[in-house]
């Protein structure tokens, strides 16, 4: 799944917003690796619809309730987007891969893992 992200799909006209949070919530507490694989691709539309509506200049969050790397890190960076590195300012967050992790240990709650992006086009 990493490098390819889904075609955006076609849509109603909506005004650009300078910030959008897309928290693709976790269905599952035991989810199987099927559930896995369908969460993933999910995720990715809701990641891709999400970038749709932000202005140039804006901020993406994705956030999602997990532990795995398919529906986390492994999604494309959106096009026109790149990754913004600046640690959370808040939280027991580790850094993963392109974006920040909290495990259960940390926290005492779920896994979540954070992406942050910056529109530049």
């Amino acid at each position: 799944m990493a490098g390819s992200a889904p075609s955006a799909s076609p849509r109603r006209e909506v005004s650009a917003s300078p910030r959008v949070i897309s928290d693709a919530l976790e269905l599952s507490p035991s989810p199987r690796p099927s559930d896995i694989t369908e969460l993933a691709l999910l995720q990715a539309e809701l990641l891709v619809s999400a970038a749709e509506l932000v202005a140039p200049g804006g901020r993406l969050v994705y956030s999602v309730c997990t532990i795995t790397e398919a529906e986390s890190v492994d999604h494309a960076t959106p096009d026109g987007f790149e990754v913004d590195t600046t640690p959370p300012p808040v939280g027991q967050w580790r850094p993963f891969e392109q974006g920040w992790r909290v495990l259960p240990q940390d926290a005492d709650t779920d896994a979540m893992v954070l992406i942050r992006y910056r529109r530049t086009s």
